[in-house]
């Protein structure tokens, strides 16, 4: 009990009773006078003044009430200047009278011993509150990159790589490897979309067809552009600087044509063909595809006149615009397929436009030619000026033709 009570810092007894001492650290060196009658000490015997007022000290209940069902009672000496705490428990069957087990302690001794308890209490709830938080922080780390790859992913699906930002590193290996190997991917896609009409692809996507695109007959409405005495401009330029012009062609040409719905179909030279109707089916491909041309004309025209200030000469281009029907879907071998149209009407858009030439207004920057089966379904929309018959090279049936103006 000795070395029990120096372990808790505690004085440890067993008492027979009430009063009389059956064990206690004291009893190693004290040896009170003791008679067959009463061969156990009184406890008033022993030097532990603490322990002669245990039965004096106040229970302490509320709390500890659960203590009190074990027969375990906690005691408070509130009257010295130094209080002490009593624990004891009553044990019985070990003789005619009960044991009382028991052990006091200082209060500060005690009260030290609870503020360490308060306190790891308290610091464990805050190292659990700072786990939590780093937890959640962790998480969100981890969380936001994902999250961010799988946006990016969803953006490449939908082959918007324009709005696809590279995905920042990571110092989780991980994610750092699958932010690698992303970045990698969008600049192949990138380089590779310079050679693919990123806008059909969308559309073949959107539409549910992509590469299973089976070639079909629609009507669609198709033009052909081609620039007025290219060849001659050109002869004396550098490849880059025609590159160059071509780019800034193409570009304004293409920004006209996606403002309206049409498809680019490929670039011949100095020649466009695009048209309307495919991949999506379109009620008034006619009408965007005027519309098209029209914004085009004006687009060389405001062109033109930044040209005129450069001491550059003005560009003019022929248009054939004409509607009919057309196969349309992925033509090419096993290895290599093009989403393009082919037919009758095709050949006869192409040779429509080189018709125009007979048909040149210097006051504009283009001249636009539609066929009657175009003009047939403007609905009056446009202003236009009949040609009549015209004898297009390559077919043998004359074509009714129009030049188109504007439109009201």
């Amino acid at each position: 009990m000795a070395r029990l009570g120096k372990r808790f810092d505690a004085e440890l007894f067993i008492f027979r009773g009430d009063h009389h001492v059956l064990a206690h650290a004291s009893l190693r060196e004290f040896h009170p006078k003791q008679s067959k009658s009463t061969p156990l000490v009184h406890m008033n015997d022993l030097n532990d003044s603490v322990l002669n007022q245990i039965w004096g000290a106040k229970i302490i209940h509320g709390e500890f009430d659960v203590l009190a069902d074990k027969d375990i009672q906690i005691r408070i000496n509130e009257d010295e200047e130094k209080p002490h705490l009593y624990l004891t428990k009553t044990l019985y069957g070990y003789g005619e009278e009960p044991l009382t087990v028991g052990a006091w302690f200082q209060w500060e001794s005690f009260s030290t011993q609870i503020m360490r308890l308060f306190w790891a209490m308290i610091s464990g709830i805050i190292l659990l509150i700072l786990g939590v938080l780093l937890a959640v922080w962790m998480g969100r780390r981890i969380a936001k990159p994902i999250k961010e790859g799988a946006l990016a992913a969803a953006k490449v699906s939908q082959f918007s790589l324009d709005d696809v930002q590279p995905l920042p590193s990571s110092r989780f290996k991980e994610l750092n490897d699958q932010a690698t190997a992303f970045n990698s991917m969008l600049t192949a896609l990138k380089a590779f979309s310079q050679y693919v009409p990123a806008k059909l692809v969308d559309r073949l996507i959107r539409e549910n067809q992509g590469m299973s695109c089976i070639s079909q007959e629609r009507e669609l409405t198709v033009i052909f552009t081609d620039i007025a005495g290219f060849t001659r401009q050109s002869e004396n330029l550098p490849a880059s600087e025609v590159a160059r012009f071509l780019n800034h062609h193409f570009e304004l040409l293409g920004a006209e044509i996606d403002a309206q719905g049409g498809t680019i179909d490929k670039y011949i030279g100095d020649a466009v063909m695009a048209f309307w109707g495919a991949p999506e089916y379109l009620d008034d491909a006619p009408i965007r595809a005027c519309r098209a041309v029209l914004a085009i004309n004006k687009a060389l025209i405001k062109d033109n006149q930044l040209r005129s200030q450069q001491g550059l000469e003005p560009v003019y281009i022929r248009i054939g615009v004409h509607t009919g029907p057309v196969v349309v879907g992925n033509i090419g071998s096993e290895g290599r397929v093009n989403y393009t149209i082919v037919g009758d009407t095709v050949n006869a858009t192409q040779r429509l436009e080189s018709t125009a030439r007979h048909h040149i207004q210097p006051e504009t920057a283009a001249t636009i030619l539609i066929s009657d089966e175009t003009f047939q379904q403007l609905n009056g929309r446009f202003e236009t000026t009949a040609l009549g018959e015209i004898q297009v090279k390559g077919r043998d049936k004359a074509m009714v033709v129009h030049r188109l103006i504007s439109e009201y």
